[in-house]
């Protein structure tokens, strides 16, 4: 019975969003636009409840429900419960079209008067590709379907989407990021449909593009952490087909983030900052056909299934469309001024980000491409990547730093001299580790991390001193406020110069020791003395776990570790669950790689992973700094009526 409410549900979204397309087309006419708004919120809705059925189903372990049978377990612990909503295909199509309705909905509440006109397109784009979702779930997505006999319990979620509770929180931040993409490509549609690329676009689209890279950077670091911490091999990032399509449109979000400033400021790169977008979007569309559709081998993709060419129909639909109404309907003789000196350095910037982009999206496609024409099956590892990616990354962090530090005019002797003590950082460092013997690629990178550091620190001071110059007491305060975009931007750089550091220092300074030890027994890696205390077995949740008590000794004393081995009834191999002591110069891993179960002995794989921390923290950092930038303008003058009626309150108290 619940699946047949659920499956119902679906179809009043399917239809809600076909009504909604055509009414927003007819909107565009110069019909009525409400009937279109109160078709999206009915579609809203509809999933809304489609959503919560499914999750009463799988908490209440209802397996006459084809998604429930295929995902659920009793035994399954209640977090992992819920968020099997998006373990598996259908229930991901079900929670993805649920969040692009949300999306639609809230852009109907927030769009501004200014915007107001780009709505009845941009609403039409949106409810078209909510019903293509919508379609698949109620198609060849169908999680509804009836399981009959029966079975009385589940297999469970994959083992590996089980073990860490990042598994709650990385997926539904990547299709946030996903999602959020959808609406600046549906924005963008509209204004080349009106044939005007005005500053109202430039904001909204701007706004709504910020938000979805939080959201992306977020998800990106998430992974990675869930990586480093599940897999038990040591490594954050392996180059693997659905990282790289999740990585694409952030790097084609973060270009558009720099020469939006360029369009605000000069008027120019207006036709380039369309392509931004339509490709941010299209990327989306290509990162969920890699992890749908099984064309491409990803311990993160699906199994291959139906909806492979549906999403890659769509794909080319986007594609085609997208590029007719940027040839037909783009603006021209946008601008015709001098870049300046930090425009150009947007531009290469961009030019960068694009070249990476690029990079990546070959060498995931490549295998398609060597298929295809006979080849036979290739694959592209990480050291084709490490090697066109790793100079134009770093050319990408000098940059980070020198930018701010420019003028948006002609280039003058104060910014040289503004980067001098950056310069004189980075010289410092690179010679310190050419002497102590590093290898040529650590003394680049931490060198141009270092700068990027400094350079960007020296742009928030000066940034902080001349509002402190300008005014005294609240004043500085509401100064900091009105320059919230520009500070917020350079805490991002210091976060992804943070990230930069990591990754450099951990590519080149990690080291591994795979041993065998006897119970009492002691090995050492660096300046570690880790000891294999006992093993022991423990059962719990539909799982055996083998455990590994270890002592680590090492620079601020010592600890107990404790990695084990999974033991999953529905998986073939034990499941690894590395133990980490993390410290900010850096982590020692410990990961059970076998337990004799004979003579007791317990194989490790042990690594140390320097400045670790320093990559999640610097991820944190950059989200941090991009919210600051985002903050709706009224948000400082509700924060001041607050505290002016706290403190009247504290007067009113005080007389009494």
């Amino acid at each position: 019975m619940i699946g047949v409410v659920g499956l119902t549900a679906s179809v009043v979204a399917f239809g809600a969003s076909l009504l909604g397309c055509a009414y927003a087309l007819r909107a565009a006419r110069g019909g009525p636009l409400a009937p279109a708004v109160a078709a999206v919120r009915a579609a809203f809705g509809a999933l809304l409840a489609a959503v919560l059925i499914m999750e009463a189903a799988l908490v209440t372990h209802d397996f006459s429900v084809a998604y429930v049978a295929r995902v659920g377990s009793r035994e399954t612990p209640l977090l992992y419960t819920v968020a099997s909503l998006w373990a598996a295909l259908e229930g991901s199509i079900l929670f993805w079209a649920f969040l692009l309705a949300g999306v639609t909905v809230l852009l109907t509440c927030r769009i501004g008067e200014r915007d107001r006109p780009l709505l009845p397109v941009s609403l039409a784009a949106l409810a078209g590709l909510l019903a293509f979702f919508t379609l698949i779930v109620v198609g060849p997505g169908n999680p509804w379907r009836r399981i009959d006999p029966v079975p009385t319990d589940g297999p469970g979620p994959n083992p590996l989407l089980q073990n860490h509770p990042l598994m709650a929180i990385h997926p539904p931040l990547l299709y946030l990021g996903f999602v959020g993409l959808t609406v600046p490509f549906a924005l963008t549609v509209a204004a080349l449909w009106r044939g005007g690329l005005d500053d109202a676009w430039l904001r909204a689209v701007r706004r709504w593009t910020l938000g979805a890279w939080i959201c992306l950077t977020l998800a990106l670091i998430a992974g990675a952490w869930w990586s480093y911490a599940v897999l038990g091999w040591g490594g954050y990032w392996a180059w693997d087909p659905v990282e790289n399509v999740a990585l694409l449109p952030w790097l084609t979000a973060t270009a558009f983030l720099h020469s939006a400033m360029v369009q605000e400021r000069r008027g120019l790169l207006a036709g380039w900052n369309v392509v931004l977008i339509v490709a941010s979007f299209t990327l989306t569309l290509l990162a969920t056909l890699v992890t749908r559709s099984g064309i491409l081998t990803s311990v993160h993709a699906f199994t291959r299934s139906a909806v492979g060419p549906l999403f890659l129909a769509l794909l080319a639909v986007v594609i085609v469309g997208s590029t007719t109404l940027v040839v037909l309907r783009l603006p021209t003789g946008a601008g015709t001024d001098r870049l300046g000196a930090r425009p150009a350095a947007f531009l290469l910037n961009n030019l960068l980000l694009v070249a990476v982009a690029g990079s990546v999206l070959l060498g995931t496609l490549f295998p398609l491409f060597a298929e295809a024409l006979g080849a036979g099956q290739l694959s592209v590892g990480a050291p084709y990547f490490e090697r066109v990616v790793g100079p134009l990354a770093l050319a990408l962090i000098v940059l980070l730093g020198i930018g701010p530090a420019l003028p948006w005019g002609a280039w003058s002797a104060g910014s040289r001299r503004r980067l001098l003590p950056a310069a004189a950082v980075a010289a410092g460092v690179a010679l310190t580790l050419a002497v102590s013997g590093a290898p040529a690629e650590a003394v680049a990178g931490i060198a141009a991390a270092g700068f990027a550091l400094a350079a960007t620190s020296g742009s928030i001071a000066r940034r902080l001193q001349g509002l402190r110059a300008a005014g005294q007491g609240p004043s500085l305060g509401h100064g900091l406020w009105a320059r919230r975009r520009s500070i917020g931007g350079l805490v991002a750089h210091v976060g992804v110069a943070l990230v930069a550091l990591a990754v450099v220092a951990n590519g080149v300074g990690s080291r591994e020791l795979t041993v065998t030890l006897r119970p009492g027994a002691s090995t050492t890696l660096g300046s570690y003395t880790v000891t294999f205390i006992a093993s022991r077995q423990q059962s719990s949740a539909g799982r055996t776990q083998l455990l590994a008590d270890v002592r680590a000794t090492g620079p601020v004393g010592a600890t107990t570790l404790t990695p084990n081995l999974s033991l999953f009834a529905t998986a073939s191999e034990a499941i690894p669950s590395p133990a980490v002591d993390s410290t900010v110069a850096g982590d020692l891993y410990v990961t059970l790689a076998n337990l004799d179960a004979a003579t007791g002995d317990a194989t490790f794989r042990l690594g140390l992973h320097p400045f670790m921390s320093w990559l999640w923290a610097g991820g944190g950092v950059a989200a941090m700094g991009a919210l600051l930038a985002w903050l709706p303008p009224g948000r400082r003058r509700g924060v001041s009526r607050v505290r002016g009626l706290a403190g009247s309150w504290r007067a009113a108290l005080a007389d009494e």
